[in-house]
């Protein structure tokens, strides 16, 4: 898929040049990880849309983000979600693969489809004067899947972790980054770093079956929706009487479990 990207703002020049960042130069996977590609599930009150950054170590410079729509595919056509899901640096400088995800309620027996579409930004260099580019793919990513009946049950471990991953389903871009950066002002006179991207062509392989939720993750996942839940006004029975619904106690709970597990957490 080829990739467009457009310009968002100008940076200062010559002076912009940075030494080469402390990490080595590869590949960040942006993708969709759950549903898989023309799957059918059974009705479910939370069916989780998660999305993946891997080797997102890499990603603090290009700010990587998802825009996506779930649509109903059934009868009239009906958007479901629209949202666009932002990068935490902080939180994917400490552990790798970076999940986002959120719930829906598919209770009913429906055709559905995933539009989504990748945007990231880099330097560019073919101008007088450094650049900050916006970048994104010509087309959207697509994945239909289907709620039933007589469906697979909603099942993260299951899912990423029996199949073949070298025949994934689901198509992501890969991002070639180097170890370079350059840095300038922004025209609110702000400083920007960006990352000086790979020249490689075709476009790096992208492989988003190969992130594997364990049962540990799904686990702290759950934690996680519930104390964003009980933090709201209407709290269910299911909260706790006291802790969760204490902002600070959720931010440190948080915190924790994001140390605690190997993926990334980011609050749907």
């Amino acid at each position: 898929m080829r990739l467009s990207s457009q310009s968002i703002w100008a940076l200062v020049g010559a002076s912009g040049y940075l030494s080469a960042v402390a990490s080595a130069a590869g590949v960040v996977d942006v993708g969709l990880v759950f549903p898989r590609t023309n799957a059918t599930y059974s009705p479910s009150d939370d069916f989780p849309i998660v999305f993946a950054i891997q080797n997102s170590k890499l990603a603090e410079h290009i700010k990587p983000a998802i825009w996506y729509q779930v649509l109903n595919m059934t009868g009239e056509y009906d958007i479901l979600v629209e949202a666009v899901r932002e990068f935490n640096s902080t939180s994917a400088s400490e552990h790798d693969p970076y999940l986002s995800w959120s719930n829906l309620g598919l209770g009913s027996e429906s055709k559905l489809r995933i539009l989504w579409q990748p945007i990231w930004t880099s330097c560019d260099q073919s101008h007088q004067d450094v650049r900050l580019v916006l970048n994104g793919t010509d087309n959207n990513f697509i994945v239909d899947f289907e709620i039933g009946a007589s469906g697979q049950k909603v099942d993260l471990v299951a899912a990423t972790n029996n199949g073949d991953s070298a025949n994934c389903p689901n198509e992501g871009v890969g991002i070639e980054v180097t170890d370079k950066t350059l840095e300038g002002k922004t025209k609110s006179s702000s400083l920007e770093t960006c990352a000086v991207l790979g020249s490689s062509s075709p476009t790096p392989i992208s492989n988003p079956c190969k992130v594997k939720i364990d049962k540990s993750s799904v686990e702290s996942m759950a934690v996680i929706d519930l104390e964003k839940v009980c933090r709201g006004f209407y709290q269910p029975s299911k909260c706790p009487k006291s802790g969760l619904a204490n902002s600070g106690f959720a931010v440190a709970g948080i915190s924790t479990l994001a140390a605690a597990f190997g993926a990334a957490l980011l609050l749907a």
